[in-house]
């Protein structure tokens, strides 16, 4: 959905970037949420580079939810496109379930077990409805 967004705001003239943020599936949550927003600043860098004189920050999904943290504390941007966010993470944490596995994880991690794999609650959402719990990396729940 985002693409053709984006697509079509290229093909207007506008300079784009679709930067690849740290909870794709390429790169599996390789980092805490509030330290991906940092792609943004160096995304930023890079269209201000290319003669962009106004940001609009946008997303879909979780990228939805992260267009508007970084707007929350980005006064300057032009404006924020936020397309179906998604989940309140904090929230979802308090779920029983997944406080157990964050819980697990944590200790695993404080065990110097980080770079283990193990089987977690998962909240994310195929076409079919919920993933079953998966193995995942630790040091994601730190």
């Amino acid at each position: 959905m985002i693409v053709g967004l984006t697509d079509a705001l290229e093909r207007a003239g506008y300079l784009v970037a679709r930067p690849d943020m740290c909870w794709s599936a390429r790169r599996s949550y390789e980092a805490r949420f509030s330290d991906c927003l940092s792609t943004v600043d160096e995304t930023i860098v890079r269209l201000t580079n290319l003669g962009a004189t106004a940001i609009v920050v946008g997303g879909f999904g979780l990228g939805g939810n992260a267009a508007i943290a970084y707007g929350a504390s980005h006064p300057d941007l032009l404006g924020i496109i936020a397309v179906a966010p998604g989940h309140d993470a904090g929230k979802i944490a308090t779920r029983p379930d997944i406080a157990d596995s964050i819980a697990r994880a944590r200790d695993l991690v404080a065990a110097g077990k980080g770079d283990d794999q193990g089987d977690f609650v998962d909240v994310n959402m195929a076409r079919a409805g919920p993933i079953r719990p998966r193995s995942q990396p630790l040091r994601q729940f730190t």
